[in-house]
Order: C-alpha cells, then sequence, then structure tokens
C-alpha cells in the first residue's frame, strides 16, 4: 500500500536534486525563515522516496507553496526503480495532493507551485496545471573539451582570443573570499534593476559544498565572478556577474569557458546554463555556447478564484521596482533586496 508520512528531516538518494540537499534546506529554513513540510513516501514498512515543499508567505505578493524556492529542480526523488506507476500512482498523487491541499488551508495559500517536472503527478486527476516556465541549455561535457569548444559561436570564440590575453581565473579557496566578490554582484544586479540576494545565499552553500566559486581578474584586480552549483555530476552555472568597465575584456566568457574546461576534465556530465527566457539577449549568449535547449516544466494549483500565478518581470508591474533598483543607493538595494526576493521565492 502506498503511503505518504510527515519527515522532520529527509535523507535523499543519490538521484535527488539539489534544492533538497542539507545546503539548499539551510538556505529556505534558516536564511529565508521559510517553514518547509517534508514527506516520506512509503510501501508497506518500506520508504521508496520523498518530497519537499515551501510556505512562502509575504504581504506583497501573497501566500503560496513553493517547491522549491530558488531553483528549477523538481523536489522529489524515488529510489533506483520505486518510482510507481499505475493504481500505485494514483494514490501517492492523490495523497500528496492532500496534504498539500490541507497546508494551502492551513496557510491561506494562493496558489501551490510545484518547479521541475513531477512525474509521479497524475495530470488529469490533480488539478494542477502544466506549463513551461522558460527554457536551458545544456551541454554534454562528457565528451572531450575540443569537442565541445567546436560547438561554440563563432562570436564567442573571437571575444575568447582576446580574454584569453588579458583575463585570469582562479577558484577561491575560502568563504571569507565570497565578501569581496559580493559588491560585484550588487552593482551588476543595480543595472538590471533586480532585487539582489543576500550574501548569505552565497555562503550558505559554499560551507554546505554545494558551491563553487570563480573568480577572474584584469590585470589583478576582480572583474567577475562565477558561482557553479556542484550536484549529481553536473556544474550548474547559477550567478555569473561582473563589472561593466570590465567587459570588453569578456571576463564572464572567459570564467564559462574555463569551467567548461574544467567540467570536461573532471568527470562531469553535463554543464547546465540553468533558466532563460526565449528572445532575450542572455537566452542569444547561452544559445551561443552550443548546448541543447530543453524546456522548465512548472505545475500550477490554484486555491482562490483568479490567481495570479506567473511571477514575470516582463509584465508591466515590475517596471517600476525596476525602475527603483536601478536608481536605489545600493546599501539600500543590499538591505531592501534579499527581502523582495524572499517574498517572491525565485
Amino acid at each position: 500500500m502506498m503511503e505518504l508520512r510527515p519527515e522532520t528531516s529527509l535523507s535523499p538518494g543519490t538521484g535527488a536534486a539539489y534544492s533538497l540537499s542539507p545546503a539548499w534546506l539551510r538556505l529556505c529554513e534558516n536564511i529565508f525563515g521559510y517553514e518547509v513540510k517534508k514527506y516520506g513516501f512509503y510501501s508497506g514498512a518500506e520508504k521508496i522516496g520523498g518530497a519537499a515543499y515551501a510556505v512562502v508567505k509575504s504581504r506583497l505578493f501573497g501566500n503560496r507553496i513553493i517547491s522549491m524556492p530558488f531553483s528549477d529542480e523538481a523536489a522529489f526523488w524515488f529510489e533506483k526503480d520505486a518510482e510507481p506507476t499505475g493504481k500505485e500512482k494514483t494514490l501517492l498523487s492523490a495523497a500528496f495532493r492532500g496534504a498539500l491541499e490541507a497546508d494551502a488551508r492551513k496557510f491561506r495559500a494562493d496558489y501551490a507551485e510545484l518547479r521541475g517536472d513531477w512525474t509521479f503527478l497524475d495530470d488529469t486527476d490533480s488539478g494542477f496545471i502544466k506549463s513551461e516556465a522558460g527554457l536551458r541549455f545544456v551541454t554534454d561535457t562528457s565528451k572531450d573539451y575540443t569537442q565541445v569548444r567546436n560547438n561554440y559561436d563563432s562570436n564567442i570564440t573571437t571575444n575568447l582570443k582576446k580574454a584569453d590575453k588579458n583575463v585570469a581565473v582562479e577558484e577561491i579557496s575560502s568563504v571569507s573570499a565570497l565578501a569581496e566578490l559580493y559588491p560585484v554582484y550588487l552593482e551588476q544586479m543595480k543595472r538590471f534593476g533586480s532585487p539582489p540576494l543576500p550574501l548569505a545565499y552565497f555562503t550558505t552553500l559554499y560551507s554546505g559544498a554545494l558551491l563553487r566559486v570563480f573568480k577572474a581578474t584584469v590585470e589583478g584586480k576582480t572583474a567577475a565572478f562565477l558561482s557553479l552549483i556542484v550536484h549529481g555530476g553536473t556544474f550548474y552555472a547559477d550567478i555569473n556577474a561582473g563589472l561593466k568597465k570590465y567587459d570588453s575584456y569578456f571576463p564572464k566568457i572567459r570564467l564559462f569557458d574555463h569551467t567548461l574546461r574544467l567540467a570536461c576534465g573532471a568527470g562531469v556530465k553535463k554543464y547546465d546554463f540553468m533558466r532563460t527566457r526565449p528572445g532575450g539577449g542572455v537566452f542569444l549568449h547561452k544559445q551561443k555556447w552550443g548546448g541543447i535547449a530543453g524546456p522548465i516544466i512548472y505545475r500550477h494549483k490554484s486555491f482562490i478564484g483568479k490567481p495570479n500565478l506567473r511571477m514575470d518581470p516582463d509584465q508591466k508591474r515590475y517596471r517600476l521596482p525596476q525602475f527603483a533598483f536601478r536608481h536605489m543607493p545600493l546599501c539600500l538595494s543590499k538591505a531592501a533586496g534579499p527581502l523582495v526576493r524572499k517574498g517572491l521565492g525565485k
């Protein structure tokens, strides 16, 4: 008999996403203060998997259930060959939906947002609406680096020639180095008009051995950095930030190339450029690295009449906040940004 049981902690299997790792749970629970609900999947007395989601409360954006904040990975797992099918899948889907709906009532959540492809949910009966939130480009780094580089767009290759002459890359070796890099990130977020994540986002993941960070310098001065989530044989290019005055040296391109080369040499299977929206400049840039594009699946379920299910920063209502974050002092952005990010859950 398939059963869902509340858990106080998780011990996810090797196939679980990074959003269920101890470092990510600490980020959500201790840094952002979310209540994270954890469940185990059982077949009789045997635990065959589990899942988690966070209760996100915000006066500005409303209360929601999100699995999991700041990640596009599906926050559930099954032990090898244990994912249910047929009647057992239907039972587990119904049990999970029941638990989630009970929490939605308890916390007065407007809607639930399950990120990634929750394959065990019965789409015909669960009430979730399935959609594509964007695309990701993934490069196969099980190949030789030369093969990977041959797939770069000619524009990338041309810019790399200049970057190789002027930009040096090194991996940071201590959590204290993140404090030096954080102002680079703040400045970039200000240019974008985006609320920044707190420094603790980086330090928590780095201290939990989930993050590797690479710094690019020009003439010995910090120009850019790239943080990579490293999990399950994949490099996830999380945050790439740089100072505008060094853009002509292409330090960000150097960082991507350096870490792609590293992935190929270290036996890493995939290099994931993470979420992007089709048509924009970021999309076109990521496309030039030669990876294969694939959709990012989201599932939404409303608990009110007319929910606002999509927090799309291209919508008109975001223009005023973007204007504000572009023009407010860095000290104010540094304080206000993490509060906005906490409310958004992304």
